[in-house]
């Protein structure tokens, strides 16, 4: 693809609390359903610039949840065992609350291309399914999608 062929409409600038700018490709950041709503609603401001802030998210948490949307959107089509996207242990619970926020964890699964977006799945190798937490610490379900998995 040539740049003449990349439309400023392809990409958005997600910001972090911190001032952190990071630009991605439009169809990776609809992953989040919250972001999808700002992007697609044309009264919001965030629909209108392309440009969506988060006050409560840091740079560093950010990064992670972008490295993410690159890290689903690589291995999504992909039938093998997938490889673990290392996260550092102390990053854990902001990780999760900002994923939350975004709407990327199992408390309300967002089904986008047939895919279930989320970032903490336990994985069963021996049963070959993925057990995804559910909200309120009610019984998990299977998911018999093909899920990237985020292991922490």
């Amino acid at each position: 693809m040539t740049t003449s062929n990349i439309s400023p409409q392809d990409y958005v600038t997600l910001v972090s609390g911190d001032g952190y700018e990071f630009v991605v490709a439009r169809k990776l950041a609809r992953l989040s359903p919250v972001i999808n709503g700002m992007l697609e609603c044309s009264n919001f401001q965030e629909g209108i610039t392309g440009v969506c802030e988060f006050p409560e998210i840091s740079g560093i948490i950010l990064d992670l949840i972008v490295d993410y949307f690159h890290y689903w959107f690589r291995w999504k089509d992909y039938d093998g065992d997938v490889p673990n996207m290392d996260i550092p242990v102390e990053l854990c619970l902001e990780l999760l609350v900002a994923s939350d926020y975004l709407g990327l964890d199992l408390g309300a699964p967002y089904h986008n291309d047939h895919y279930v977006v989320t970032i903490f799945p336990v994985h069963d190798h021996y049963h070959g399914l993925c057990f995804h937490p559910s909200p309120l610490f009610l019984p998990s379900y299977p998911c018999l999608h093909p899920c990237p998995r985020l292991y922490l």
